[in-house]
């Protein structure tokens, strides 16, 4: 569907808590398409509630992460999931790899239980100026485990999309900041992932950020 997507974040992170513990983040995502026809029943059809803790960095270029997400759907997709999240991602000279292992421990609507799946990224930043920000990323998604109610469905496990994209940011004060993205996202196996249930394609990003 081609429509104009908001989506708003609020995140807080610190709490005074010294590096060498490590540092953790509460946060909240949302999506809501107010012109949309397709969400007419409430347009503010996603909201996501996080939490994550980041370990201490024992190795240099080495980040390990601990996360919970709880996801809440309204509107025609109705139902919620809950998830923990295990990351882990390595730089080195401007080169990013990175993982994310999901579990989804509850389900309600949305047949996700049990599900296990992993996406893994790799990406370049580019030396652009000192308020510019410029990367460009490619990122894999693994269904390792679809759970019993997606099995029972006839779905399999495989590749779930890939997606390949640039972004930019640019630092206008010292706690605003723009940014903007361009990437496609693309389906696997249908039988992984199927058409019904995915629309792939270009999407265009633009966002304005607060460091508080």
């Amino acid at each position: 569907v081609d429509e104009l997507v908001f989506q708003p974040t609020a995140e807080l992170s610190g709490f005074g808590l010294d590096e060498k513990y490590g540092s953790v983040v509460f946060g909240a995502w949302g999506s809501v398409a107010p012109f949309s026809d397709t969400y007419a029943e409430d347009n503010f059809y996603e909201t996501d509630w996080y939490a994550g803790y980041a370990l201490p960095q024992f190795v240099d270029g080495l980040d390990l992460s601990l996360a919970y997400t709880a996801y809440q759907y309204s509107g025609i997709l109705g139902g919620q999931e809950k998830e923990v999240n295990l990351g882990a991602g390595y730089e080195i000279a401007g080169f990013g790899l990175g993982t994310t292992l999901n579990y989804m421990i509850d389900a309600k609507g949305t047949g996700t239980e049990e599900q296990f799946y992993m996406d893994m990224v790799a990406d370049y930043e580019i030396d652009v100026g000192e308020k510019w920000d410029l990367s460009v990323y490619a990122l894999l998604g693994l269904m390792l485990s679809q759970g019993d109610v997606n099995e029972a469905a006839g779905l399999e496990d495989g590749v779930n999309h890939y997606e390949l994209g640039a972004n930019a940011g640019y630092q206008m004060t010292e706690k605003w900041s723009l940014s903007g993205g361009l990437f496609y996202i693309g389906q696997g196996d249908d039988a992984v992932l199927t058409d019904a249930a995915y629309d792939k394609g270009v999407v265009l990003t633009f966002g304005v950020a607060c460091d508080m």
